[in-house]
């Protein structure tokens, strides 16, 4: 029963978002690293990254580029 205005109620729904946005990004990190673990072509993750998680390809490669580092 915390009173909130319309201005917090956006705030914390951008909050949410955004966590959500970061707990995929962590997924997709983990399934290159297994691919890659598995001898999958970077081309072919590339592909199934796109199409499974309905990114770009920019943001494809950058989260490659991110799996790498962590490496």
């Amino acid at each position: 029963d915390i009173p909130a205005t319309e201005a917090i109620r956006k705030e914390v729904s951008s909050m949410c978002n955004y966590s959500s946005y970061i707990l995929n990004e962590g997924i997709i990190l983990g399934a290159i690293g297994i691919m890659r673990d598995d001898g999958v072509s970077e081309e072919k993750i590339m592909q199934r990254i796109m199409k499974k998680y309905q990114i770009s390809e920019d943001d494809a490669k950058r989260l490659m580029d991110e799996a790498k580092e962590l490496v």
